[in-house]
């Protein structure tokens, strides 16, 4: 009994002491790739303030956002350099760009200090295709250095 109580401790410790991520998206089967998918990309693209193909040349910390430098300008009239991802970026469904050197097309929204990166990249094949931009071509994904 006393084994049992200690292992379950254990666990629970272990289970108590890992990350949390308060953002959860559940899509339903048959989402992806579905007509109302491309819907949703497309009023993305519409409803954000900026898109931009850019590179991090300073990481997110949660004391200041990181700094982006844009290389190309879809949409919007961002300055040269501009500041990604609040203090909760990361746990708000919004990414964090931890990476110096990551080069990425980035649809963000709010702004413009510092401005919200929701988009990952799964869409990028609908997003590029309303964009009219292959970013595998113009500006492919590059993961950047810790």
């Amino acid at each position: 009994m006393k084994r049992r109580l200690a292992i379950s401790l254990t666990v629970a410790g272990l289970v108590a002491a890992s990350p949390v991520n308060a953002c959860q998206i559940v899509m339903p089967e048959g989402y992806w790739g579905s007509a109302q998918h491309r819907r949703d990309v497309r009023e993305d693209i519409e409803r954000a303030s900026v898109i931009i193909d850019g590179e991090v040349v300073r990481a997110w910390t949660p004391d200041k956002p990181a700094l982006v430098r844009v290389e190309h300008v879809l949409k919007g009239y961002p300055p040269d350099f501009i500041e990604v991802g609040g203090p909760y970026a990361g746990s708000d469904c919004s990414l964090n760009l931890e990476n110096v050197g990551e080069r990425r097309r980035m649809i963000l929204s709010n702004g413009p200090h510092p401005y919200d990166l929701f988009r990952d990249g799964s869409a990028a094949q609908f997003e590029d295709r309303i964009l009219r931009s292959d970013r595998r071509k113009v500006w492919p994904y590059f993961p950047g250095t810790p």
